[in-house]
């Protein structure tokens, strides 16, 4: 291990910048005495250095102390023992010192683990803009900042779109916005990679380049050594004490990598396997390109370099044809072209092959020849399917200012006892396609059934069908309401019903699957688990209801080694137990390990296949993701040997696969002269259409081979697709008599306040203070004029200015009423139940002692009237005025009331939070109702009304965490400092 001193000459200059003298933290529920029995701390005596301009990655297993490290850098978390030391221009500055804290902030940039934690705006752009006004920077500053990082995070066109209507990585990408806006000597990255796709993921690498070579000091937290090591130092915990200091190359053939949670992915071991095949080879960097350039020049002058005898394996299949789709015979490579092409939008649905025990025309394993199955097997009765699409579209917020193509089109069908893997940038329609197939959303095109129940027939059980389909969310933090872990494995299937010895069974075998060992974590506090053991739980939750259909939303992601291995062991156990497993993922590894890939753009499925013809034949860069580690560092390599063709692409999948094409080039290399770019490969590739593509044989790879070097086992077995012959074709689904209008989760959508629609119009181009000035006056004109006709004459002037003027249209104006709509009939029913004292007129309708009176009818009347008039309002001015404007307005205007010893400044903070927590809290319910529904929850018949109750508890509890959040992200840009001195808003 490299110490400090040994690596000051490895920074751009020597001044130091952070400073961790044996650094001790305990969480506040643990003991916090270092000398008590069965103490913990998350932090045990760590100490380094990091120098300005230095590029650092700390890495460690979930658990092991990363994100603590980063809080107690920040201020966030204060040290029980030790100290943090950080410098601004030669100040030394303590971040367990309050007053410190603002300059602290000034000097580093934080982007937290969770992007959810760390949004503030309504808007992209005011959020990204957040950060900047609270440095007093001038307006046009601020807009060089947020257009600068908009840029750079490629959120330009999604600027004036609410974070709740953006995907997951897409947040991550914001939040990373909203920290460079603030231009930070040093940016702090916890795992800021972990939830986008790995075209957004190499593009964040590339910028954090650049950043660095620009001066920038970077501490990058991941799990991904590809990403750690393009720094110059990596720092390794492991269960809070740090192990490992010293250069990212040493730490690659570490022998304790395994024991410390990193997983020996194919990227590593191929590497480690390169650094014992070839004595002297030592690839800087785990990058594929870069590792395949050093290696083609190593393997070019071989012969001058020492190679250690090797068993070399002679079962080899010659390198054939390696990027030409499989052709067979007497078929033309027209015709062949179009076997192997799927398009998704065809109005035949494609039937895709299970995986089998036995081989079959329709199935071939990696040993057979991939040829297409013959006409006559093509007449075989085709397996029901366990789901079937048929042009299912979906639109968000249909007809509205913030309208959102979700799905367009899709056309599949996915026999039981598949693994589906979902590959696609972020926003690409994956999360909404699995919420489809477990009836959380229904589609507003086209049609989805799950084991031939139609999730549109109002007949349909939609909680049965969840039972059997399940769904384990993106987010599972959010989704996790129940107060102990057990408790919280439990919720399925207890609404299926299953209590005593079998209940407890249930939870004990998931949580054990899982990695959460029963008898230490069922008394837990959810609240109180890791990022990493939180996703693990809700995998947890949705194993205990023992579903038929497994749907698995970015299931690794923010795991570390260990716990990426076990999601890929984990859904293996699942398919060899016949249960069909659709998984959306960023990681092209893990979804080697699926039978099929379908890969989404911009909602449309472009294409489905193997992984083999995914990721080699049918691949194309205009999809913006990234082939598998070992597909660009064998294709690269080929380029730089130029020897096209020389790893066929079965071998191009794993490391075993390439390790046996690299023997083959040792001993070709050994036997005659080195190998060029001018010389010929060892056999001559023969024409696709006259031979049959031989594949490797899975036992090819064998353990004498690769001493010591562990390499990842491939997929027992891979399928292909074929389109379906017309016999073979589904049965069409039939549309239901009684359609099916709405699950609940919609009503979470149509809350609008606050939404600012950036289009150009004249109401737009108005002084916001005007804006506020006669919506006030209008409010009060209607809350105190008691006309019904008054509330509906304004309401109709409302809906016409906001067309004409403010290009806003009706639907968006009165969407407000649909998720209010049950507390207003609430109201009227009041109103009518109840007597009003001195009500003499006429009565209407009498039954028992229920009077509707023509005093009862005109105060409802006036009652909704006025409710739609102020909702319709309210929509308007959010709608045609930025919220930062709004609230600088109201500064303005309510100035004068200073004078009186009214706070005005801290009512319009209050105010001014109060807006931003609206989407906050209306999203926290739409993910504790999507957590509940997707396990088998009930907000449907007679159980809306308990299920409406079982939404309030955990909603306030979440609503108490999520301010304690909203603080903090505030405080991290400065918002403290700008109350502070009074920096408009």
């Amino acid at each position: 291990m490299n110490s400090d001193t040994a690596l000051n000459g490895s920074a751009e200059n020597g001044t130091v910048r952070i400073v961790l003298q044996d650094l001790v933290y305990y969480y506040p529920h643990t003991i916090h005495s270092q000398q008590s029995p069965g103490s913990k701390p998350a932090l045990n005596h760590v100490s380094f250095t990091i120098y300005d301009g230095e590029y650092v990655a700390i890495l460690g297993a979930n658990g092991s102390g990363k994100s603590t490290l980063l809080k107690c850098i920040n201020g966030l978390c204060v040290p029980d023992a030790g100290q943090v030391t950080l410098f601004k221009d030669g100040t030394a500055l303590d971040p367990a010192r309050p007053a410190d804290l603002y300059l602290i902030r000034q000097v580093i940039g934080i982007l937290l683990q969770n992007p959810d934690d760390q949004i503030v705006g309504t808007v992209v752009e005011e959020d990204a803009a957040y950060g900047p006004e609270n440095q007093g920077l001038s307006e046009e500053a601020v807009r060089c900042r947020v257009a600068k990082a908009l840029a750079d995070t490629n959120l330009t066109a999604l600027r004036t779109r609410p974070p709740q209507f953006l995907s997951g990585g897409e947040r991550q990408r914001l939040a990373l916005a909203g920290v460079l806006a603030m231009e930070t000597p040093v940016l702090a990255l916890d795992e800021a990679a972990s939830m986008l796709d790995e075209g957004s993921r190499h593009a964040l690498m590339d910028l954090l380049d650049r950043l660095w070579q620009n001066g920038r000091t970077i501490l990058h937290i991941t799990h991904n050594l590809e990403e750690a090591s393009r720094a110059q130092r990596c720092i390794v915990l492991h269960k809070g004490r740090l192990v490992f200091n010293g250069s990212p190359q040493d730490l690659f053939v570490h022998p304790d990598l395994e024991q410390w949670g990193f997983r020996i992915n194919s990227a590593l071991a191929t590497v480690r396997y390169l650094v014992k095949r070839f004595p002297g080879f030592k690839p800087l960097t785990l990058s594929a390109e870069q590792v395949a350039e050093s290696l083609a020049s190593f393997i070019i002058h071989i012969d001058e370099q020492p190679v250690p005898a090797a068993p070399v394996h002679t079962d080899i299949a010659p390198a054939k044809a390696a990027m030409t789709p499989p052709i067979h015979a007497g078929m033309s490579p027209a015709k062949a072209a179009s076997v192997w092409h799927l398009q998704a939008a065809q109005t035949v649905p494609t039937v895709v092959a299970p995986a089998s025990a036995s081989p079959s025309p329709a199935v071939q394993t990696a040993s057979q020849p991939a040829v297409p199955p013959s006409p006559a097997a093509s007449l075989a009765a085709p397996p029901s399917p366990a789901v079937q699409c048929e042009s299912l579209s979906h639109t968000y917020l249909a007809g509205t200012a913030f309208a959102a193509t979700g799905l367009e089109s899709i056309t599949f069908s996915l026999p039981a006892g598949t693994r589906l893997a979902l590959i696609g940038p972020s926003g690409s329609g994956k999360s909404t396609l699995l919420r489809h197939l477990n009836g959380i959303l229904l589609p507003t095109g086209g049609q989805v059934a799950v084991f031939g129940q139609n999730t549109l027939d109002a007949t349909v059980d939609l909680r049965t069908l969840r039972q059997r389909a399940v769904l384990a969310v993106q987010n599972p933090e959010s989704a996790q309401f129940e107060t102990y872990v057990a408790d919280e494995v439990s919720y399925g299937p207890r609404n299926a019903g299953i209590t005593g010895k079998e209940l407890v069974q249930r939870v004990r075998q998931a949580m054990e699957m899982v990695g959460l060992p029963y008898n230490e974590y069922r008394d837990r506090l959810t609240k109180e688990l890791s990022g990493g053991e939180k996703r693990r739980l809700a995998l947890a939750g949705i194993l205990a209801l023992d579903g038929a259909l497994v749907l698995l939303d970015e299931p690794s992601a923010a795991l570390d080694g260990e716990g990426q291995e076990r999601v890929i062991e984990l859904i293996n156990l699942l398919a060899s137990q016949g249960r069909t497993v659709i998984s959306s993922t960023h990681s092209m590894e893990e979804a080697c390990a699926h039978d099929l890939v379908g890969v989404l753009q911009q909602g449309r499925l472009i294409a489905l296949g193997t992984p083999e013809e995914i990721f080699t034949y049918r691949w194309d860069p205009s999809w913006n993701l990234r082939q598998p580690w070992t597909v660009r560092f064998s294709r690269a390599l080929e380029q730089k040997l130029g020897q096209p063709g020389l790893f066929p692409a079965e071998t191009a999948l794993s490391a075993p696969g390439l390790a046996s094409v690299l023997d083959r080039i040792v001993l070709s290399q050994l036997q005659s002269s080195p190998l060029g770019p001018n010389s010929q490969p060892a056999e001559t590739v023969q024409p696709a259409a006259t031979s049959q593509v031989k594949t490797l044989q899975k036992e090819t790879v064998q353990a004498e081979a690769l001493p010591s070097v562990k390499l990842p086992v491939a997929p027992l077995q891979t399928v292909k697709v074929q389109p379906a012959a017309p016999s073979q074709t589904p049965r069409p689904l039939q549309l239901p008599r009684r359609r099916r209008k709405t699950t609940g989760i919609e009503f979470f959508r149509n809350v609008n306040l606050g939404q600012f629609i950036d289009t150009p119009s004249r109401l737009r181009e108005l002084g916001a203070g005007y804006k506020l000035a006669a919506t006030v006056i209008i409010l009060f004109a209607v809350i105190l004029v008691p006309s019904s006709v008054f509330a509906l004459a304004v309401l109709g002037a409302l809906l016409v200015a906001g067309k004409v003027l403010g290009g806003v249209g009706p639907k968006h104006l009165l969407r407000g009423l649909i998720p209010a709509a049950p507390y207003i009939l609430f109201m009227v029913l009041v109103q009518v139940l109840f007597p009003w004292p001195g009500d003499t007129s006429q009565s209407l309708w009498h039954w028992a002692f229920i009077n509707l009176s023509l005093q009862k009818l005109s105060h409802s009347a006036l009652l909704v009237s006025r409710l739609a008039a102020l909702m319709a309002l309210l929509a308007l001015f959010s709608a045609v005025t930025p919220m930062v404007e709004s609230i600088k307005a109201g500064a303005r205007l309510l100035a004068p009331l200073e004078r009186f010893g009214i706070p005005v400044q801290d009512l319009i903070l209050i105010f001014g939070i109060a807006l931003r927590f609206v989407p906050l809290l209306v999203e926290e319910a739409e993910r504790i109702v999507i957590g509940q529904l997707s396990r088998g929850g009930g907000y449907q018949g007679r159980n809306k009304l308990r299920s409406g109750f079982a939404l309030v508890v955990p909603l306030f509890l979440r609503a108490l965490e999520r301010a304690e959040v909203l603080a903090t992200a505030m405080e991290l840009r400065l918002f403290s400092v700008r109350s502070r001195h009074g920096v408009g808003m």
